[in-house]
């Protein structure tokens, strides 16, 4: 089991990754949304697994960039293997999606353009995420 990771840094983890995958102009919204039914279909932590897959699908498919599959799989690996606890894994993961859909939207809705400009190098850190969404100093 690697580090514990805080629920801040999930939520941050997740606003990064839905910056990346609004930015790339690949990722189509109803993917975004499909993660959730995913995880809500199966236990955790077969939903890990199971969430890989499909995210790997669907990259091989093009309805999801391949940077941001990479991202989205080590995201869920890594919160994946900060706890040993089902119930907690569940949630962390359901508050990471929460946070891709939500970042994802803002973006997309949007087009913050300075945010995907700074989406590689942005920090998983959700107060780094929303100065750039919104061009806060």
């Amino acid at each position: 089991m690697s580090q514990r990771l805080s629920l801040s840094q999930v939520v941050g983890m997740g606003a990064k990754a839905g910056v990346i995958a609004a930015c790339d102009h690949r990722t189509q919204r109803t993917q975004i949304q499909n993660l959730f039914e995913v995880l809500k279909e199966y236990e955790y932590p077969d939903s890990v697994n199971v969430l890989q897959l499909y995210i790997a699908y669907q990259a091989g498919r093009g309805h999801i960039d391949r940077n941001t599959a990479k991202q989205l799989i080590q995201d869920i690996r890594q919160i994946a293997s900060s706890t040993s606890d089902n119930k907690e894994g569940k949630e962390l993961l359901r508050s990471y999606l929460g946070a891709v859909r939500w970042a994802y939207t803002a973006i997309d809705r949007g087009r913050p353009y300075r945010a995907c400009r700074a989406a590689q190098r942005l920090r998983p850190v959700l107060d780094d995420v929303i100065r750039a969404l919104f061009n806060l100093s």
